[in-house]
């Protein structure tokens, strides 16, 4: 849960962040809720503090096919 502040510090890579805030504004950013909880329980500080402000990329996927389908398209579509 450290890899933002131990290997990519926004103010070392401000394009990281650039990107990430494209995809989240395009709807191409989504988490499980599991990882909400993960980032609250062990999370630095400040990624605490980020995925707050950010609370709408968090998804709970279910085994529904409306759920899975948009998911495993923006997967498959991801570079490799």
């Amino acid at each position: 849960m450290d890899w933002q502040a131990r290997y990519y510090p926004l103010d070392l890579f401000p394009t990281l962040n650039a990107n990430i805030q494209a995809l989240i504004s395009a709807g191409e950013c989504e988490a499980v809720a599991l990882v909400r909880e993960e980032i609250n329980a062990v999370g630095t500080p400040d990624l605490k503090t980020w995925a707050a402000a950010h609370a709408a990329i968090s998804l709970v996927i279910s085994r529904s096919p409306s759920t899975l389908s948009p998911a495993s398209r923006r997967h498959a579509r991801a570079p490799r």
